[in-house]
């Protein structure tokens, strides 16, 4: 069971924006699953760190569309 399901209610109408929300959404739901799960914490720890360079990566494209849209 998801964490977090997707919902188009969270769409922001910018089709690059929601795919990296989306793909954020199932990041989230990928660390919940690793830390439900018990297991390895090296798993968890990998999914985190995905999770913060991905993360970095979607504020600056976020930043560079504000910037270019005024």
């Amino acid at each position: 069971m998801a964490f977090l399901d997707w919902q188009e209610a969270y769409s922001v109408k910018v089709p690059e924006l929601d795919q990296q929300h989306q793909r954020l959404v199932g990041m989230l739901n990928r660390l919940h699953d690793a830390l439900r799960a018990g297991g390895d914490p090296a798993v968890a720890q990998k999914v985190v760190e995905e999770l913060v360079l991905y993360t970095q990566h979607h504020f600056a494209a976020e930043e560079r569309l504000m910037e270019t849209s005024g």
